[in-house]
């Protein structure tokens, strides 16, 4: 009698068992993915920002090499090579940046994440709110 309860306790897991840990682990991966989810939003954001900095500045150096009020395409750009043939053109989720030329003013411009023009996401730079965007 005595083999036998030894051999009972001895009988490994159970499915209950399994199944609350699988579970944990499902509330853990899940809480993992929101984390890491946002965390890309905001890597991507400021990768843009930096991408429309620095493209930014190379259009403003080119105005000012040709001296007018022309505004200069990406093509312009690597054309009076300014820019590498594979630098980056495009924001982070694959829309092209845009430049704007405004009187003496150069800035850049991008759709942001919702990829659609004069929503509150989207990315200028120089930015007109100093970074007080609620999406940003």
């Amino acid at each position: 009698m005595r083999d036998r309860s030894k051999r009972e306790r001895r009988r490994g897991v159970t499915l209950i068992e399994i199944m609350i840990v699988i579970t944990i682990m499902g509330f853990i991966a899940g809480a993992v993915a929101i984390a890491v989810t946002h965390q890309m939003r905001k890597a991507q954001i400021e990768m843009t920002v930096v991408n429309a900095k620095t493209l930014r500045q190379i259009a403003a150096t080119w105005r000012l090499d040709h001296g007018s009020d022309d505004c200069p395409t990406p093509e312009s750009l690597r054309k009076d090579r300014l820019m590498d043939l594979s630098a980056k053109m495009t924001d982070a989720w694959g829309s092209p940046l845009s430049i704007v030329c405004e009187g003496e003013e150069t800035s850049v411009w991008s759709p942001g994440p919702d990829k659609k023009a004069n929503t509150p996401d989207d990315i200028r730079e120089p930015d007109p709110d100093h970074g007080k965007v609620a999406s940003r």
